[in-house]
């Protein structure tokens, strides 16, 4: 069952929902950065075992392409459209199937893609989203890490940064409350968050942003008109989140985890692509999404672990 969602604001989202409800909220603590890792260790931390079956795909856009038709992927609000996708604010209009997807010299993508258009008015939500709770029922086990990927473009929309809409990508868990990784940028700076849920203080799971250090002094932040490779897993044994953010297609990829006060256990619920306005702004945001998948890997090998640590202490040594 979708969340119902209610009330926007900076720095919080409020979410009342059928057992309770969702905060989102910058943590003010930062991600442990892992380092720059390669493609091929990337590969190894999704596919330890090297072995097709270790993937369980529980949805695939396909770039967006065949079977989705090019124009409104929702049909209307609350109503569920083209390949299961629902709308939830805003109108059909704001998301759109592209017969193509933005080039530039650096990331090109040659197929189709989504357009997520968001709103100039204060407080406005504008989101899409897709219920996978039954494809992970079917291939839940042990020893799992639960990942969503996405390929972002990010618009240089937003005229103010005080104004700027924040972007979204979530994987919610099985309760439909609480997230189980993702990201958050805010549209004007690109300025990136690694999102998920932990046991805050009082013993209540909080729905937390984190950021995303690249060196002492600067975060990751998104660049404006290109493409950025997004991926982020949940560990289901022991709750750990890890957040993979590429600009350079896929060849490299900047690494994070935080696992202080992890919950372990919690299913998928649905997968969501929003954006939250925390006061009103000149021009509306535009952010277009590629090659979305959700799916599950096994939990990578104490030799992919070992290449993470081997890559973090590289790139120290490279600062130093």
């Amino acid at each position: 069952m979708k969340i119902s969602l209610s009330l926007i604001s900076v720095g919080m989202i409020a979410a009342a929902a059928s057992a309770g409800a969702i905060d989102s909220i910058d943590s003010g603590l930062s991600a442990t950065y892992k380092g720059v890792i390669t493609a091929a260790q990337m590969d190894l931390i999704k596919n330890p075992t090297n072995k097709e079956a270790a993937y369980a795909v529980m949805y695939s856009t396909n770039s967006w392409g065949s079977p989705y038709v090019t124009g409104t992927l929702a049909s209307g609000d609350g109503t569920v459209g083209q390949e299961g996708w629902s709308q939830y604010g805003g109108l059909a209009s704001n998301f759109k199937v592209n017969a193509s997807s933005p080039v530039t010299a650096t990331n090109s993508h040659t197929g189709p893609s989504m357009t997520m258009k968001g709103a100039t008015a204060a407080s406005a939500f504008i989101d899409i989203y897709l219920d996978t709770s039954a494809a992970y029922a079917a291939q839940a086990g042990p020893n799992q890490l639960l990942w969503l990927e996405n390929d972002m473009y990010r618009n240089a929309n937003s005229t103010a940064t005080t104004a700027a809409p924040s972007i979204y990508a979530v994987a919610f868990d099985s309760t439909y409350q609480q997230c189980n990784s993702g990201f958050k940028f805010n549209s004007y700076t690109g300025a990136a968050s690694g999102l998920g849920s932990f046991l805050n203080s009082s013993g209540v799971i909080t729905f937390y942003g984190f950021t995303l250090p690249v060196s002492s002094t600067a975060n990751f932040a998104a660049a404006a008109s290109n493409w950025t490779k997004q991926a982020s897993s949940y560990n289901v044994d022991t709750g750990e989140v890890s957040w993979y953010l590429s600009a350079d297609n896929g060849a490299t990829y900047s690494a994070w985890s935080y696992a202080a006060n992890a919950v372990a256990g919690r299913g998928a619920g649905e997968v969501d692509f929003y954006t939250a306005n925390g006061a009103a702004t000149a021009l509306a945001q535009s952010t277009t999404w590629a090659n979305s998948t959700q799916y599950t890997t096994l939990v990578p090998a104490p030799g992919a672990v070992a290449l993470l640590g081997l890559a973090g202490i590289a790139a120290r040594r490279r600062r130093a």
